[in-house]
């Protein structure tokens, strides 16, 4: 068998081998993605075991040390899932810690696998791996933010009781107020403008103790002449919700189209799966 030899730490660094001095530790800090990347390692794992099966194919590595690379990742593989890795402070992401493991098990055959996840990003210009590095934070934030609000929704679908009546009772003119903008919207009136003048309206009618639906016609012409007699339309609840059939919207026909569109949804995923 080889003679396996002192392995530098440098070795497990991104480029360690240029440098005759560690990186400052302020450097090593900005660098270290494992907080990020750690979510990774069966990623990882499994980009080490194709290409540990390439390098069989290539003839660079016999079939027994394949078979010991392949397995011994599967042995790293458990020692995530059980939570037993041990990362040091010289670790700055997820391929590193898992080579490292990997040399520590297998030796100079480890070293021989030495290759970066991902390798198409290999032509990309200087510095854009750190940005490739950044992002993937927010990518994995975004993806547990939406896990944890499908979790939430599946659980409120499970378990909801639609009580018509009570939420007809809940109903309120205040809900009305966004209508009644873009009602002068539809006339001409900037949003802007629309949205000052029906806050006034509001007001006046929190100053009467009545409802914008109540407050009279020529009054409502005071604030703007061009509220007419259609006004009376958009005090209608279910008009107002007719009137969104954009996509997502609240109109029965928008309704009908998402839920063809998450039908075909999970139609396509079950076949995938």
């Amino acid at each position: 068998g080889s003679i396996m030899t002192q392995i530098p730490e440098s070795c497990y660094k991104m480029w360690g081998g240029r440098f005759t001095e560690g990186p400052h530790e302020a450097l090593h800090s900005l660098n270290n993605s494992l907080p990020y990347d750690s979510r990774l390692y069966a990623d990882d794992l499994d980009a080490s075991k194709a290409y540990a099966e390439a390098l069989h194919r290539a003839g660079l590595i016999n079939s027994a040390e394949a078979d010991k690379l392949v397995k011994n990742l599967e042995l790293l593989r458990f020692d995530w899932i059980e939570g037993t890795v041990k990362i040091l402070p010289g670790d700055e992401d997820v391929h590193t810690v898992n080579e490292r493991l990997l040399v520590e098990i297998t030796g100079e055959l480890g070293q021989r696998l030495h290759t970066g996840i991902m390798m198409t990003i290999k032509g990309t210009p200087s510095t854009y791996n750190k940005d490739l590095q950044y992002d993937k934070q927010f990518c994995f934030q975004s993806f547990d933010k939406l896990s944890q609000v499908l979790e939430v929704t599946d659980g409120v679908l499970q378990t909801i009781q639609v009580k018509q009546e009570s939420m007809e009772a809940a109903l309120s003119t205040d809900m009305l107020a966004t209508d009644w903008a873009y009602y002068l919207v539809k006339k001409g009136v900037p949003f802007r403008q629309a949205h000052h003048i029906i806050g006034r309206v509001v007001s006046e009618a929190e100053k009467r103790g009545v409802d914008i639906t109540d407050l009279p016609l020529g009054d409502l012409q005071k604030f703007s002449p061009l509220f007419g007699s259609d006004i009376v339309a958009v005090a209608d609840y279910s008009n107002n919700v007719q009137q969104y059939n954009a996509i997502g919207g609240t109109a029965s026909s928008s309704i009908v189209e998402q839920l063809r569109l998450l039908k075909k949804c999970a139609r396509d995923l079950a076949k995938q799966s």
